[in-house]
């Protein structure tokens, strides 16, 4: 993992964050829909809502050629809001397992 203390770099990913959420002033959490896999309850001014559009709407993982299929047994490691794990879940079917 690297480490980047600079301020600089801080900045733009607290305005990237805050880009996301134009509209949610004031509120905690924001429903975000992906009109595929269900709703989140995502942290306003978080990477919730960016990892979820990674996952539900950019297909980041199956971009790359990772692939999950029917009775597959998936691990999710750090799992963070849980979306990876709820995609996964959908796609292995009732004879697969999802480890989060």
């Amino acid at each position: 993992m690297i480490k980047i203390n600079s301020p600089f770099v801080r900045k733009i990913t607290l305005l990237f964050a805050k880009l996301f959420y134009i509209g949610c002033a004031g509120k905690k959490y924001e429903i975000y829909d992906t009109h595929s896999g269900g709703k989140f309850k995502v942290r306003v001014g978080s990477m919730d809502k960016p990892t979820v559009i990674d996952i539900y709407k950019t297909r980041e993982y199956e971009r790359h050629g990772f692939k999950i299929e029917k009775g597959q047994t998936i691990v999710d490691l750090g799992a963070h809001i849980g979306s990876f794990s709820i995609l996964a879940s959908k796609k292995v079917g009732s004879t697969g397992r999802v480890y989060s």
